[in-house]
């Protein structure tokens, strides 16, 4: 039977509509906040147009799943000894940055070292489909990250339209994802869109992509819509701004004779975003250990800015490096984030440094 999905997106929070098997369609709303002026340095979000609703034909063997808010679609494929393997469906505006961002981030949640960009056409494969050109990788932890004991892996395929990006994520144990493969194909043959309705219409929101089974690894938490502070701050004449993108508050190109970093400046809930949470976040992203509460004063650092207090750390790994700083300032955590060869990163510290001294509230 073919499922049928009407996707309806708000402002701020974002809720996707999970496929079900009643033919009738739902509808999900939530009032619009009235837009704000970003702060000098800033750019606002840009308006989306209408939204298509997605289709596709179920296969038998997966079981539709509700309740999981942040999933266009969710489909349990199996259970064996409290382990699940799911395929999850989510969809967020613009390319959410790019093939290669979005790869490190799915390698990284399963503890996998990033890959450098000539390293990317040879782990994705292209797939030409009635939906339009999908992309796909098929990849597995290189350490039982499940229960300690079972590798996870991730089969995954997107496909980008012009104003939006969709996601196919199939997460779990290694044998019983890698079992899916000819029936993910199936699936994204069945995949077709249809023409946006006047309440699909939206603003980007500010969401992550569905994060892994709790087993396998956390990520960071959205910020709640109410925000309390904003700020302000002069990014250098030698850097070049980029698209927003998905969560970005700033994107910055950082590029010198030893190659290009990229800048990252998202926000998110300070409640949910303990400092050693994210700093180990980060450390995982280059496969580095994670660290205990002890050593954080000797592998952090603080620059004070007026009244702001700033936490900045600076890890490489396999030639891969990571600049970053952590600020508190009320509900929001902010996450100022140089990434990229350890050479390019290293050239920029100074300017980094001088960067965050130009932070400050609005």
């Amino acid at each position: 039977m073919r499922t049928r999905l009407l996707l309806a997106l708000p402002v701020v929070s974002l809720i996707f509509l999970t496929s079900c098997r009643d033919p009738k369609i739902r509808n999900y709303r939530i009032a619009k906040e009235p837009t704000a002026q970003p702060p000098p340095g800033m750019v606002a979000p840009t308006a989306a147009k209408a939204q298509p609703a997605i289709h596709w034909q179920k296969p038998d063997a997966w079981q539709e799943q509700t309740g999981k808010s942040m999933r266009v679609g969710s489909f349990l494929i199996a259970e064996t000894n409290g382990v699940k393997t799911e395929m999850a469906v989510t969809t967020f505006p613009g390319d959410v940055g790019g093939d290669f961002a979005n790869v490190n981030r799915w390698r990284g949640q399963i503890q996998l070292p990033p890959i450098t960009e000539a390293e990317l056409p040879a782990i994705v494969t292209q797939l030409d489909l009635p939906a339009g050109k999908f992309q796909l990788i098929d990849i597995t932890s290189a350490e039982p990250l499940i229960e300690g004991k079972i590798k996870a892996r991730i089969l995954g395929a997107w496909l980008k339209q012009s104003d939006r990006t969709w996601f196919f994520k199939i997460t779990g144990d290694a044998e019983t994802v890698g079992a899916q493969r000819e029936t993910l194909m199936a699936f994204l043959r069945t995949v077709e869109f249809s023409a946006p309705t006047a309440a699909s219409a939206e603003t980007e929101p500010a969401i992550t992509d569905v994060m892994p089974p709790p087993s396998m690894m956390s990520g960071p938490v959205p910020l709640p819509p109410a925000s309390a502070n904003n700020l302000t701050w002069t990014a250098p004449a030698t850097w070049t701004s980029k698209p927003l993108g998905q969560m970005r508050k700033g994107s910055y190109a950082l590029t010198s004779d030893s190659g290009e970093a990229d800048l990252s400046i998202t926000m998110l809930s300070a409640a949910a975003n303990p400092l050693l949470e994210n700093i180990n976040r980060w450390r995982r992203q280059i496969a580095l250990a994670p660290l205990a509460e002890s050593e954080l004063p000797t592998q952090t650092s603080t620059i004070t800015n007026g009244d702001l207090q700033i936490t900045v750390i600076d890890y490489a790994n396999n030639s891969t490096r990571v600049l970053g700083a952590i600020l508190y300032l009320g509900n929001e955590a902010w996450f100022f984030k140089v990434s990229g060869p350890d050479a390019a990163v290293a050239t920029q510290k100074t300017a980094f440094l001088d960067f965050l001294k130009t932070v400050k509230t609005r």
